[in-house]
């Protein structure tokens, strides 16, 4: 039997971060962002912008950035409270309006106008609310384990968080000093991988160290800020924006997705006019780090066809 650390074994070696900057956000909240590829600036290929989910430090994306940057810029960015970025002074401050300022924020001072906007999780919602008022800002969207809105009412295909919810939300706005100790101390353990290798992630196309990575991660972020964030991720709903999407669209369901069950995913492709579709076999949430090279070739298809080639197609 394979050993879950039998496919990527070993961690891509990350290329060099060309420039590191913060950008300010309409709040005055400071974002931090990277940008890697930087000499492909002006090549004639749309940079790619990645937004990451909720608890999550840019390490989803660790096999794209890898692939990409050797031909074109690549910008990572945190969202506020993540990462490097600053908390708000205001710590209701987390709806999807927030985080699509923000967005727009690190595209303006990055300067990647008509970028291919990249979003996961959470990040799907925040790249869908950017496109509603910015939707010049888009050269086309890559849409990764994500729904347009309201995750929390289908999580693990059912209800039971939803109804849940209003209570844990209590629990950890009301009394964060008393949820921090454990959750500092449980979510990055042994204990929290087995539980999400039973369901989460597919173990067995994972490495354990990206994934105690994120759990590290999670474990540093304000228990009060999170619940905050998943409430707003849980109110905020972008289908209406579906329908009108202009730019070409790429939408990655994952077969044993559980944060975003796999019909969900099928449903945000089917509502997206002329949307490409990747369905990644035996993956879970995790998908673009356990199944990395199928994303790569499918993602560079899509840009090579549909959007490299009307950029140069537009431009003569």
């Amino acid at each position: 039997m394979a050993s879950p650390d039998a496919q990527h074994s070993h961690l891509p070696d990350p290329p060099p971060i060309d420039r590191e900057a913060f950008a300010r956000s309409e709040d005055g909240t400071l974002l931090y962002y990277n940008v890697t590829g930087l000499a492909h600036r002006h090549a004639g290929k749309p940079p790619l912008v990645l937004t990451d989910g909720i608890a999550c430090d840019q390490y989803i994306w660790q096999y794209i950035v890898g692939q990409f940057a050797r031909e074109r810029t690549v910008v990572r960015w945190n969202l506020r409270a993540h990462g490097r970025s600053a908390v708000p002074a205001r710590r209701d401050a987390f709806t999807m309006e927030d985080h699509a300022r923000d967005l727009r924020a690190v595209i303006e001072h990055a300067g990647v106008p008509g970028a291919v906007l990249c979003g996961h999780s959470m990040g799907v919602q925040v790249t869908l609310e950017l496109y509603r008022h910015e939707p010049g800002l888009a050269r086309a969207l890559v849409l990764v384990c994500g729904a347009p809105g309201r995750p929390i009412d289908s999580f693990h295909d059912g209800p039971w968080l939803k109804r849940a919810f209003p209570a844990l939300y209590l629990g950890m706005t009301r009394f964060p000093t008393l949820i921090e100790p454990v959750w500092r101390a449980l979510l990055p353990s042994r204990f929290s991988y087995l539980v999400a290798s039973t369901g989460e992630i597919n173990a067995r196309m994972l490495n354990r160290d990206q994934f105690m990575g994120y759990l590290d991660h999670a474990s540093r972020l304000d228990v009060d800020l999170f619940a905050r964030m998943l409430a707003a991720a849980g109110e905020h709903d972008a289908t209406d924006v579906l329908e009108h999407v202009r730019v070409p669209a790429l939408v990655v369901v994952a077969e044993r997705d559980t944060f975003t069950p796999m019909e969900r995913g099928m449903d945000l492709w089917r509502r997206i006019p002329g949307a490409d579709l990747l369905l990644m076999p035996g993956t879970g949430h995790a998908a673009p780090l356990e199944l990395p090279e199928l994303l790569d070739l499918r993602l560079e298809k899509f840009l090579s066809e549909r959007v490299d080639g009307a950029a140069t197609v537009a431009a003569g």
